[in-house]
């Protein structure tokens, strides 16, 4: 029953009955501001542009005019049947032919050349549009990502890019080259008969009607296909991603459950615009087909007058009628290709406002005019009456007011969402505070770059990234450093040796996310990685909580040693780390209540002391049986 509850809600959400919070984000663009901000993407290639232009124009002239050298052939024929014209003169028909098999030559070579230049332009396009995206992204805050799924970031980057790229290759040239085909289709019609032509535009209100119905239900029809892939998107990365956590809890069944939800949905959507397009074209040629019959009927009401000798009236003359109907039917081909040129138009609508609303998307974090550049930290820090929240109303950190001084070190203790991780998260300027300030050397940190601030933060998380590289360069990450500096830094935290016993060394590619490696030793190498930089100010994050006793060992001599000159901001549990630290902060529910060297909170009794009984008093009970098994032993 909650496996079943459970995909009804997916299904609501992949459907939009529910608000998707990852969907709220979108804006509805009109459709003349996107086809303007997608033609800035076409400018830097005006020149490839102008090329398929005149190739379109030469190519629409090509298909259209045959039917004049048709109906100059059928006329020929005609003169030579009825006797006006001896066999032996007949042979202009060789050339007629031949023209004819030089302008479909011409117009297989022309279409050719078009898509080349279509696909270099959209090819262009798409890698500036998806370049531009991804550098957005890479600018956006913490508070983005909190609030969407990797899929459906993914999602806006690939798919809903791939509408625009599949709109330029195929939309416009199919739109260019059929507007154009259609102006010289009229100017023939008209030099033929302006009445039947007449006639044939008597419907032209129909198509724009059957147009403007269609457009507005396709938008909203590939809006939903855009939010379905994504959803789609998203659960093929969380399957793929947590694989090991769906194989350890026997969940596979409900995880393709959920993604076949998800699949259905997308599908079922799309059926929805395949079966709204799929009725276009036959109203097309519904519409087609009467207005042929009606220039049929015109034509015989015109026979049948009396028309002076020299009047001009083409339909006395067999050839002129063929090649008029010829012309009403390649009139209606490229309108009916319309048909697929909406279905193109409205994903790419419905994808464009999906990418230009990330590209519109405030950057909350960012430089202030004429921010500090230049400064070289000291290394003091200070936290004056700090106030946090990631929902309003909801507060994280409570007016948190703290000084470390410059090469000092900070232990950070307390309970599972006190705000520990919230405290380093501000320093670092991932979020910005609500109110108070967060001071470096007397300087507030909006006041500094953001490349100023963090190039001097080493960071090391509880959960370290690892790319999928090698060793050397994960390590390597964020500085120019040399690879006799890489192996120093190893040794230094006791990775050398881990590093040296891998397949290639420091070579070794760690896979995706360092899954080569035990959680251990991707700390380790996340350790290296931060040291190499030389921080001013050194942040762990629980960064031993994932290391063995004998690892702990080996990296507790690194750590006394590197946190001697610089300050260091420690969130730990273990005791070895926090009773070195030279001054702890408690936090609690995001208030700042105790505040001293480990000796004086153990003296107050409060809740650091509590802490240290029920996490650390087993540790030392466990090191009195060892001391005391190895005397016994001796």
């Amino acid at each position: 029953m909650k496996s079943g509850g459970k995909l009804r809600r997916i299904r609501k959400e992949v459907l939009g009955d529910d608000a998707d919070p990852d969907e709220r984000d979108v804006r509805h663009y009109p459709s003349t501001v996107l086809l303007k901000r997608t033609w800035r993407y076409l400018k830097p290639y005006i020149p490839q542009f102008l090329v398929v232009l005149v190739i379109i124009t030469i190519n629409a002239f090509v298909k259209v005019y045959p039917v004049r050298i048709l109906a100059s052939a059928i006329d020929t024929a005609e003169k030579v049947m009825d006797g006006r014209l001896p066999l032996s003169e007949a042979s202009s028909l060789y050339g007629l032919g031949f023209q004819l098999m030089l302008f479909y030559c011409l117009s297989w070579a022309l279409t050719t050349s078009n898509h080349y230049f279509m696909g270099y332009i959209s090819q262009h396009t798409t890698f500036d549009l998806r370049q531009e995206m991804f550098i957005k992204l890479q600018h956006l805050s913490f508070a983005y990502y909190d609030k969407r799924k990797a899929g459906k970031i993914m999602s806006r980057v690939l798919s809903d890019v791939e509408t625009i790229h599949n709109l330029m290759t195929n939309g416009f040239p199919m739109l260019l080259g059929d507007t154009i085909s259609i102006v010289f289709i009229v100017y023939l019609l008209i030099d033929y008969s302006p009445e039947l032509t007449a006639i044939t535009f008597i419907v032209g209100p129909l198509f724009f009607l059957v147009t403007s119905f269609v457009s507005k239900r396709a938008r909203r029809i590939y809006d939903k296909s855009r939010q379905t892939i994504a959803e789609v998107y998203t659960k093929l990365e969380q399957g793929v991603s947590g694989m090991k956590t769906t194989m350890a809890f026997t969940r596979e069944e409900q995880s393709a459950q959920e993604f076949d939800v998800a699949n259905k949905a997308n599908m079922e959507t799309n059926i929805q615009a395949g079966k709204l397009m799929a009725s276009v074209g036959p109203i097309f040629q519904t519409i087609g087909f009467g207005v042929l019959s009606l220039v049929f009927v015109a034509a015989f009401f015109f026979l049948r007058q009396e028309v002076p000798p020299g009047s001009g009236n083409y339909f006395f003359d067999t050839s002129a009628f063929v090649a008029f109907i010829l012309l009403v039917l390649q009139f209606y081909s490229p309108i009916n290709q319309l048909a697929t040129f909406y279905s193109q138009i409205q994903a790419a609508f419905a994808g464009g406002s999906r990418i230009f609303s990330t590209l519109d998307e405030e950057i909350e974090i960012k430089n202030k005019t004429g921010a500090i550049a230049d400064h070289v930290m000291g290394g003091r820090v200070e936290f004056k009456n700090v106030c946090f929240h990631y929902v309003e109303g909801i507060p994280v950190i409570k007016d948190v007011s703290v000084s470390i001084p410059a090469r000092s070190s900070l232990a950070i203790v307390g309970y599972t969402g006190a705000g520990k991780t919230t405290f380093i998260n501000l320093l670092c300027r991932f979020y910005d505070v609500a109110s108070g300030q967060i001071l470096v050397d007397g300087i507030d940190v909006r006041d500094m770059t953001l490349s100023c601030l963090r190039k001097q933060l080493g960071i090391v998380l509880q959960h370290p990234f690892l790319f999928t590289d090698t060793v050397k360069e994960n390590i390597r990450y964020g500085s120019s450093a040399t690879d006799e500096e890489i192996v120093a830094v190893a040794k230094q935290i006791g990775a050398h040796d881990f590093i040296m016993a891998l397949e290639n060394g420091y070579d070794t590619v760690v896979r995706e996310r360092g899954l080569l490696l035990s959680q251990g030793q991707r700390q380790l190498v996340s350790f290296a990685r931060a040291l190499l930089v030389n921080p001013k100010i050194l942040i762990l994050d629980e960064a031993t909580s994932s290391l063995d006793s004998y690892s702990e060992m080996l990296l507790q001599k690194a750590i006394e040693e590197i946190t001697k000159d610089r300050t260091s901001i420690i969130i730990a549990h273990r005791l070895s780390t926090i009773r070195n630290a030279d001054k702890i902060l408690v936090l609690d529910k995001g208030e700042a209540i105790e505040y001293g060297t480990h000796d004086e909170l153990l003296a107050k009794d409060g809740l650091y002391a509590k802490l240290y009984k029920l996490q650390f008093k087993d540790l030392e009970l466990t090191r009195k049986a060892d001391a005391a098994s190895s005397a016994g032993t001796q």
